[in-house]
This record gives C-alpha cells, sequence and structure tokens, in this order.
C-alpha cells in the first residue's frame, strides 16, 4: 500500500518528511514483527514506551513511522495525539476495512459474554452461514485455524489481519467478546459492528480502571461504534441491552433511537424479550420468552437463571435480524454446551460442575444456580488471580459464605502475588473455608473425598483454562482433567444419568 493513503486517511495530523510514493507492507506496534518496508506505530503504553523501539524498527527495516510526537529520525512520520487510536484506523486502513464485508457483532458486560458469543455463534452458524467466533473460549471458524490468545479481545492488529483472513475464505459472520480494555485501548475502534449486546455491569478490573463510571463508559464504547456504523450505512442497527441490571437501564435510556433500533432484555415487565416461568432440573432448564405480543417455549441444556437472560440476549439478536423466533428456539435448544461454564462432571452419586466465575456476581449467580439441583451439601473451591483487581477478593469471599455450605480456598492464577496473601484478601470477607489447600489438583482431589452422595461442588475460577500461572512461570492445569482424573484414581467411571 502506498504511504499517501496514510497520509490522506491521517489529514487532520501533522506529516514530517512525507514521502508519498513510499510503499508499506505491513503496519504493526511491535518492533519485533516488523518486517522490510513497514510502517511502525509508537504510542506511550502502560507500563512501555513504543517510541523507545523507534531506532530497533528502522534497523529491522521500518520506512515510516506513527508517533505521539516528533521523532529526530531520517524516515517519514505521522505526528498524532492517541497511538492507539492511530494504530486501529492504521491497521484497518491496511487490510481494506474487511468487517465491512460481514456482519461483526459485539458482545460486552462484565459476565455472560462468553454464553451469550456462544450461543449467537451456533444460531448464526445456521440462519447465516460460516461465522468467526472471537473470545475468552478463543479464535475459531471452521475455515480457518483455531487458535487461544491470552486476551479476550485481540490487539487491533490481530484483529484486522484476521478479518482479512477471514473475508479471503469467504466468511459470512463474527461474533465476538468485546472487553472494556478492548474498547479502552481501541483495539476494536475501527470495526463496523452491526449489531451490540450488553449483558451487565459489576465490580471487576478496576486494577486497570479508574472507578466503576470509568469501567462502565468504556463498556459504552461498543455502543458509539455500532451508532457510528449505523449512521455509516443510513440503516438502524440493534442494540440488545439487558434491563434487569442498573447500568444496563442508564445504558439503554442514553441510545440513540435514530440510529438504532433498541431493544431490552430481562425478568422485567418492560422488556421486550420478556423471561418467564423458568424451570430448571439437572438436565438443563426451561422457560419462556415474549416477544412483540407472543410466548414461546425455550428449553436449554443450559442451567442457571441468569443463562435464561444470556439465551434472551441471543434470541432477541436473531429476530432482531428478521429470523423466525420459532426456528430460534429450536437452535438454541440443540446448542452444544459452553465450555467451563457449568460442566457437569458426575461421580458416585456427586456433581461436579467446572465454571469460570471469577467475579462476586458470578460465583454467587452460579451457586444459586446450582444451588436449585443440589440435594446434599454445596460445596465451593475458588481462588482469585494475581495482579487482578484486589476489591473483588472479598466480594468473591462473601459470596461464597452467603450461598456455599462448604467453601474451599486454593489458587487460581496467583502469577506473581504471593498466594497466602490473596487468600487473606478473601478471608476479610468472613468466610470460614473448611480448609486452604494452596495446590489446586490437591484441593480438587481432598474435596471431592469428603463429599457425599447428593452433595454438589462448585469448582470455580478456570472453566475452559488449561493453565496455571505462577511465579510468571505457566504450568498446564485443566480443572475438568483433574476432576476426571480425581474420580478414576478413585476406581469410579464419570456417568451422566443424573444429567
Amino acid at each position: 500500500m502506498n504511504f499517501g493513503s496514510f497520509i490522506n486517511e491521517f489529514s487532520d495530523s501533522e506529516v514530517l518528511r512525507p514521502q508519498a510514493g513510499l510503499e508499506i507492507g505491513n503496519v504493526t506496534s511491535d518492533a519485533r514483527k516488523v518486517i522490510p518496508g513497514a510502517l511502525f506505530v509508537a504510542y506511550q503504553g502502560v507500563s512501555v514506551d513504543g517510541h523507545t523501539y523507534i531506532e530497533e524498527a528502522i534497523r529491522r527495516g521500518a520506512v515510516a513511522i506513527i508517533a505521539e510526537h516528533p521523532v529526530m529520525v531520517g524516515v517519514p512520520q505521522i505526528v498524532v495525539s492517541d497511538g492507539r487510536a492511530a494504530l486501529s484506523r492504521a491497521v484497518a486502513l491496511f487490510w481494506g476495512h474487511p468487517s465491512q464485508k460481514f456482519p461483526v457483532y459485539g458482545v460486552t458486560g462484565t459476565n455472560g459474554k462468553s454464553t451469550i458469543h456462544w450461543l449467537l455463534y451456533h444460531l448464526f452458524e445456521s440462519l447465516i452461514g460460516t461465522t468467526l467466533r472471537i473470545g475468552t473460549l478463543g479464535v475459531y471458524s471452521p475455515d480457518i485455524p483455531a487458535h487461544t490468545g491470552p486476551t479476550t479481545t485481540p490487539t487491533a492488529e490481530e484483529l484486522h489481519e484476521l478479518f482479512a483472513l477471514f473475508r479471503d475464505h469467504g466468511g459470512e459472520c463474527v461474533v465476538m467478546e468485546v472487553s472494556s480494555h478492548g474498547l479502552a485501548q481501541h483495539r476494536v475502534s475501527d470495526i463496523a459492528f452491526r449489531g451490540a449486546i450488553f449483558s451487565n455491569l459489576s465490580i471487576d478490573h478496576l486494577n486497570f480502571h479508574e472507578n466503576l463510571e470509568d469501567y462502565f463508559a468504556a463498556k459504552c464504547l461498543l455502543f458509539s461504534h455500532l451508532e457510528r456504523e449505523a449512521v455509516r450505512i443510513r440503516k438502524k442497527l440493534p442494540a440488545i441491552v439487558c434491563i434487569d441490571d442498573l447500568h444496563g437501564v442508564r445504558l439503554l435510556e442514553s441510545l440513540s433511537r435514530e440510529s438504532l433500533s433498541v431493544l431490552g432484555y430481562g425478568e422485567s415487565p418492560e422488556a421486550d424479550v420478556r423471561v418467564s416461568q423458568f424451570c430448571q432440573s439437572e438436565s438443563g432448564s426451561e422457560f419462556s420468552l415474549s416477544w412483540q405480543g407472543r410466548t414461546y417455549s425455550v428449553q436449554s441444556s443450559l442451567i442457571g437463571r441468569y443463562n435464561a437472560l444470556n439465551i434472551a440476549a441471543a434470541f432477541g439478536m436473531a429476530v432482531a435480524q428478521g429470523f423466525d423466533p420459532l426456528e430460534v428456539c429450536k437452535l438454541i435448544k440443540a446448542c452444544p454446551h459452553v465450555p467451563g461454564r457449568l460442566e457437569p462432571v458426575v461421580g458416585e452419586g456427586k456433581i461436579v460442575f467446572v465454571d469460570y466465575a471469577h467475579t462476586g456476581d458470578g460465583l454467587r449467580n452460579a451457586l444459586q444456580a446450582v444451588r436449585e439441583v443440589c440435594r446434599g451439601k454445596l460445596w465451593c473451591a475458588f481462588g482469585c488471580g494475581g495482579g487482578k483487581d484486589p476489591r473483588k477478593r472479598a466480594n468473591m469471599g462473601a459470596a461464597a459464605k452467603e450461598f456455599a455450605d462448604c467453601v474451599v480456598l486454593t489458587d487460581d492464577n496467583p502469577k506473581d502475588e504471593d498466594p497466602a496473601d490473596i487468600v487473606k484478601e478473601i478471608l476479610q470477607s468472613g468466610v470460614q473455608p473448611v480448609f486452604v489447600e494452596h495446590d489446586r489438583a490437591r484441593a480438587i482431589r481432598r474435596t471431592i473425598a469428603e463429599m457425599n452422595s447428593g452433595d454438589v461442588f462448585l469448582l470455580a475460577g478456570k472453566g475452559h483454562e488449561d493453565y496455571q500461572i505462577v511465579q510468571g512461570v505457566t504450568h498446564h492445569f485443566s480443572d475438568i482433567e483433574e476432576v476426571r482424573a480425581a474420580f478414576s484414581e478413585r476406581g469410579v467411571s464419570e456417568s451422566r444419568e443424573s444429567l
């Protein structure tokens, strides 16, 4: 691509040593990925200043740079006020704005993103065609290599290159989780969203955001991007918002009805898509969804009232696109279980649910869900991640104290923190654990050994993850694998008779 295209894109910015005829071979903010002919984008990061890598990038072959202040180097440079935002614009331009070639649906919120995007993926695979999903569960489409990454929302560079690959393979739809980090750091600023969902907001990531209001403002950016796309294509686009959540109500009231088709969902009588008559068993749930004066019966393998809300969100997005509600309900019933989200393992009359719950609200919701299928004692084992918002640790302890009969504290990616210090912060909630066992594998085995038939064990925090990070070293570790191994060591085969 000609460097002149970037000069035109950033026509409101200062250009030093312009060379319009220069050919650009790639765009990156990572000096290690620079190839000859690259455009290198530098910005001040959270802990690293990208400007310090400009000379290295030039040595590796960068022929132009974008920076947040003028730099004394001999290559053309574009000076911008926000390097992250400029990176997003530059990579979208370089790859030909691939997200405009198919509908992209974004899901944001503290809890529920993975389940909603999983449901949407399976709905749209049938209703639209080849679909790409991006989120905490990884990146997947039948036609491109699957992979997982360290973040819910990949970088702008990764996203637009991925979209270009998907476009070139004839992809037809994208569903993606959109994190507050991804929004605040402009990873998704130049994605042409055609629909957006907001699930809920509770305390999380306050080690990154200044406060809860700043966290909420970041989530709302998704709907600003949606509104911008609606104006660009001159078409109302669907905004699906949970109105059982106070922040959802605030968001819904702020959205433009001129640009967006706004639908509220929840158990509230005011909801456009309303959940009612919820009931569940060990094998799944049944409930009703009301939409445009009609009521539809829904069956799902997912348990938990909060999962009925997640299903309502996916249903709302699908029917907002004009798809038949009866067909949508049929597809929801057939949707496979979400990996690591109340994923059951059964043995000896005991049920273990492996779940990703890692916030106070998430743990509270999961415990309430499994309580309804528990005939004996409800056990809960969890820890809190190192390097994360420490304020949520006591919140998780309080949730376990209120809803579990027996609590076990263990480690969950302590990273560089002392696990004992993390446990101390959880104990500030007043929770009284049956025992503390930092070795998560031993904690799982001991809990299963102490359970009786009819007991239920919620193993929370890791869900689908297959690693444990201790003192900067990543070890393979899977809760599901460890639970199955624990039963196997006891001479018990996994059973699904009670599910």
